[in-house]
């Protein structure tokens, strides 16, 4: 979530139990604040680099990521795959450079990170002239009738910010007009089609040379807020309630995805879901319903909000890097 720091606690070596107890309540209020809830005021904290975690063992330290990475990798066949390559190459977007991303990695490339510093954030104030500069870039892209250009852009904001961070609609304007005003839209530079659909009535599109920025920064906002509430929820008010945590591991994790590793029965087939890791079975039978579905439930409680469908299951997962994944039977 884009942020500026608003501050730091820092806790210094010393064998003082009182001091490290002090400042260890401190950090939880933080991080228990109800301010996570709130839509206008948001607390978050990272780590710095402490010590070394064997690379072998990382799993067993980090295993619910809520934190982004900004990698810097050259987008060579080598490093992004054959088939990004060539799709890249396809598309008209430079290869063989340098480019930096903001992402949410499963690999931490060898970088381990313990929580010994806390900084504070605010939200919204950095994403807004982000994406105005891309869409101005974009613009003269789009005047100057580069096309490859114009998806370098688009793919920036794309591969920086996640797809709901792009507003991905056509920017044509539609209106309803007579015979005569028809024919004026139609000397207007940006005119791109029309269609009669009765008398004296046509569907006029024209598309304008510039468009606002502030409804990608909307539908980023309210789904990254979206997915955040739901992920805390979720996670935090039900599985750690309910399920041996010590049993499961989660793999993966994106906008609208959860990929979970559970050591269920070893002698039942792999469709277990949560039988055989269930630690309090009044607690699930009693609130299950509220975040899953179940056999034969109605169409309403499908599409109710913050609830979660079990898409598909496998024996084994393989993930790579974001967005590149693979299941495997």
């Amino acid at each position: 979530m884009p942020a500026r720091v608003t501050g730091h606690i820092k806790i210094r070596e010393a064998n003082d139990q009182d001091y490290r107890d002090a400042k260890r309540n401190e950090i939880m209020n933080i991080i228990n604040s109800q301010d996570r809830f709130f839509e206008e005021k948001g607390q978050l904290f990272i780590a710095s680099i402490k010590n070394h975690i064997d690379k072998n063992h990382i799993n067993e330290h980090i295993n619910f990521q809520p934190f982004w990475r900004k990698r810097t990798y050259k987008t060579d066949e080598k490093t992004v795959g054959k088939f990004t390559y060539e799709k890249m190459k396809k598309q008209g977007i430079s290869v063989n450079e340098l480019l930096t991303k903001l992402t949410s990695l499963l690999s931490t490339h060898d970088e381990f990170m313990s929580f010994s510093k806390i900084v504070l954030f605010s939200k919204y104030t950095e994403f807004k002239s982000f994406v105005e500069s891309m869409a101005e870039k974009r613009q003269q892209a789009m005047r100057q009738g580069s096309q490859a250009k114009q998806l370098d852009f688009k793919n920036i904001v794309n591969r920086t910010y996640g797809a709901d961070g792009q507003n991905i609609q056509t920017f044509d304007k539609i209106g309803i007009c007579s015979k005569q005003q028809t024919y004026l839209k139609q000397l207007n530079n940006g005119f791109t089609n029309t269609r009669k659909i009765c008398d004296d009535r046509y569907l006029v599109s024209i598309n304008p040379d510039s468009f606002p920025a502030h409804k990608c920064l909307q539908e980023s906002i309210f789904t990254q807020d979206n997915s955040k509430f739901r992920y805390l929820c979720f996670v935090y008010l039900f599985l750690y309630k309910c399920i041996d945590m010590d049993r499961i591991h989660f793999f993966r994790m994106e906008t609208d995805s959860m990929y979970l590793a559970i050591s269920g029965s070893t002698i039942e087939e792999y469709k277990q879901q949560f039988k055989h890791v269930i630690k309090d079975q009044e607690f699930w039978d009693d609130h299950y319903k509220e975040w899953l579905l179940w056999e034969r439930c109605s169409i309403t409680e499908q599409n109710k909000l913050i609830s979660c469908a079990i898409e598909s299951q496998r024996e084994s997962i393989i993930c790579l890097a974001s967005k590149c994944y693979s299941a495997i039977d």
